[in-house]
């Protein structure tokens, strides 16, 4: 979670000067027996030969442990529809697969004895790793199902260590860095289960997260029937049924000591350390506030005011929105033509009166070249010999004529087009928010000649805007595909030094990391029609119908998690809900009249935790969608439009039987229309100041 890892960094080291807390440095944790036996050198058979073992390790960056210590672990929740059976033992095998090519994954976080850094120690071989990185649970042990609501996972889940600790309660543990876990649903054991996968922040970021998730999910058959393959299963032919969406591969886990060189490089060095610097500054000011007695519970009373939203976007509002864009961008490229066109035509004009003065023609050929170059791209050569007074006529009359055709099918546009749902959202967020500077983490890969999409790690960067910044989508579009601050459409807006009387907005976009696809899809009607009108099939490869699909996608958060955002940081991930078809948002997509996507098209989902403000102007803008029908997040919140739940007032309730369950799920249909906000609330009060519901 890079909003944790960037966001929660400040507040958490003013909580510790605050409290006076004694730092706990890395070398002084205990080690584990495990972990103690995993370094020791082992005895031949007759206990008079040393055997070494070889151990390989990883150096985090500076940044890494810096920021380490009080991020939480990257957690999500994938629901399926199927039978776990058909997938336990491929899952289990794929899993033994990614571990064999990144044994590191295996690793555990330890300063090893005699030494003083922290460090992520595995086995090269692959063989001694921890033993509950894969947990298939049995149906019935854990509380969960589709319908469970999404503040409750907090109470389901933790028990049962699905879920990787923060840094403190992985180092010198025997507890796995990544972990998979996969739980039947409570009542319909075959016919619904989730996988939890859950990886710790020190050995990577979101982009590490789900290239790693991707490979996990999607196998292909054995084609070198690997004898080891465990057939002893109800099910032998597992294997093949599951398809691929990326292949397993290894990820090169060492860090690049030299890349903040290459990021202040790339970015500057101002941008590139703006967030490094803002921290100092914004605990200073907060000691000092603490210090001076000065409205300080203020603090902690704006930290109870925050709220947490999650929903599915519109399509017909994104569509809308997207529409909007695509026509300020129309209109914004009219002007710039229609602004060159007066400024040609005054320079023409006098230019004539200059040749009528020196009754020369030499430069007028040169000047139509010029005026060509500009609205073509390229210079032609005249050979026409006519009047000069006729052939600048011409001139003119080509020049609206190109104006007119250029005006909309310029290649400029069509790139500019081509733009991605979530740089709307984005732009949107920030806007709403009002903040003064906006954040987007940013990993790099393709933006530095050092690091490549496999290089494993903390890489993200937040690039930095200010309001001018943000204005637009395709301000958003061009510094996400640049890597760095694109200044606005006038000037060059300086950025400012944070202090707390600044307001900030991170955005974080999950979406482009993930590929949304099926294990496999049954609807071959689709396919056909996508590959007829020249779309992207995204389960081209689906061939075997094993039942199994992807019902929804979302990110695991608990109070904890958000409790350690700062007061005046205000955070919007972006995620895949629902898998499916995603691409950019194309005219000939945009043209059409439907309101909404088709079935096939990809559910984009949204996690809102901002002040009650915000959350109320989110509300109210209608990008939420409120039909059952097409909001994959309907199910698991709270089921009253508009209200907003407590985290800490909530317990573990008891698993309800099917009957009481099918009562339950009646009610709440009775009750009328289907919430899409969660909420935190610590007044336990909604936003009409009423007593909020607690299911």
């Amino acid at each position: 979670m890079a909003l944790m890892l960037l966001a929660g960094a400040g507040y958490a080291l003013y909580k510790q000067q605050q409290d006076k807390e004694p730092t706990k440095e890395f070398k002084d944790y205990e080690l584990d027996p495990a972990v103690l036996r995993f370094f020791n050198e082992e005895k031949d058979d007759d206990e008079t030969t040393t055997i070494s073992t070889k151990r390989g390790f990883i150096e985090f960056l500076p940044s890494e442990l810096a920021m380490g210590q009080y991020s939480n672990s990257l957690t999500t929740i994938t629901f399926y529809e199927g039978d776990f059976l058909k997938i336990k033992s491929e899952l289990e095998y794929r899993i033994t697969e990614v571990l064999q090519v990144n044994p590191w994954l295996g690793g555990r976080l330890v300063v090893k004895p005699g030494e003083e850094d922290l460090k992520l120690w595995y086995d090269p071989e692959g063989n001694d790793i921890p033993s509950n990185i894969y947990t298939c649970h049995e149906p019935g042990v854990i509380p969960l199902q589709r319908s469970t609501k999404y503040r409750q996972y907090k109470d389901y889940l933790p028990d049962y260590s699905v879920c990787v600790p923060p840094l403190q309660g992985l180092i010198g543990t025997n507890h796995p860095v990544f972990k998979v876990t996969v739980v039947p649903d409570v009542i319909d054991h075959h016919e619904r289960f989730a996988v939890i996968v859950s990886q710790s922040h020190m050995i990577g970021d979101a982009h590490t997260y789900y290239k790693i998730f991707h490979m996990l999910f999607h196998s292909k058959e054995n084609k070198n029937n690997d004898s080891n393959y465990n057939t002893n299963t109800n099910n032998n032919n597992c294997r093949r049924r599951m398809i691929n969406t990326a292949p397993v591969e290894h990820m090169n886990p060492i860090r690049r000591s030299d890349v903040k060189y290459h990021i202040e490089k790339h970015m500057g060095i101002q941008e590139a350390s703006y967030i490094d610097k803002a921290h100092p500054n914004m605990v200073d000011e907060m000691v000092d506030m603490v210090a001076s007695k000065i409205d300080a519970d203020n603090v902690v009373n704006n930290q109870k005011k925050k709220k947490t939203m999650l929903f599915t976007v519109n399509e017909k509002w994104l569509k809308t929105k997207t529409k909007e864009c695509i026509a300020a961008k129309k209109e914004e490229l009219l002007e710039k033509i229609t602004n060159k066109k007066e400024e040609l035509k005054e320079k023409i004009d006098t230019f004539h009166k200059n040749l009528e003065n020196q009754n020369t023609s030499g430069d007028l050929f040169f000047q139509q070249d010029e005026l060509n170059r500009l609205h073509h791209g390229t210079a032609t050569t005249t050979t026409t010999t006519t009047t000069t007074r006729t052939q600048s006529s011409g001139s003119m009359d080509g020049t609206n004529s190109n104006i007119s055709s250029s005006s909309i099918s310029s290649s400029s546009f069509n790139e500019d087009d081509e733009i991605h749902p979530t740089d709307v959202l984005l732009s949107w967020w920030f806007n709403t928010s009002d903040a003064d500077i906006g954040l987007i983490p940013h990993h790099l890969r393709k933006e530095l000649n050092v690091l490549s999409e496999m290089n494993a790690g903390n890489y993200n960067t937040p690039i930095p805007y200010t309001k001018p910044d943000y204005k637009t989508p395709y301000q958003i579009h061009e510094s996400i595909k640049k890597g760095k601050r694109v200044f606005s459409k006038y000037f060059e807006t300086p950025l400012p030094r944070i202090t707390t009387g600044y307001s900030f907005a991170m955005g974080v976009d999950w979406c482009k990391h993930y590929s949304g696809r099926y294990w496999n899809n049954n609807d071959h009607s689709n396919n056909e029609k996508h590959q007829e009108d020249g779309r992207t099939n995204e389960n081209e490869n689906d061939i075997v119908d094993d039942g199994i699909k992807k019902d929804l996608h979302v990110p695991f958060f608990t109070d904890s998690d958000i409790a350690v955002i700062p007061t005046k940081m205000d955070v919007c991930l972006l995620f895949t809900a629902k898998t499916g078809r995603q691409q950019h948002r194309r005219r000939d997509e945009l043209d059409d009249d439907d309101d909404v996507g088709s079935d096939d098209d990809a559910r984009i989902g949204v996690l809102i935790v901002a002040t009650e403000a915000i959350c109320d102007k989110i509300a109210e803008c209608g990008i939420i969608d409120e039909d059952i029908k097409t909001n994959k997040t309907a199910e698991i919140t709270s089921n009253r439009r508009s209200s907003y739940i407590d985290f800490e007032s909530l317990s573990v309730e008891p698993v309800l039987s099917e009957e009481e369950l099918d009562e339950d799920k009646k009610e709440e249909e009775d009750e009328g229309v289907v919430n899409t906000i969660v909420g935190i609330d610590n007044e336990n009060k909604n936003i009409d100041g009423e007593a909020a519901a607690v299911d």
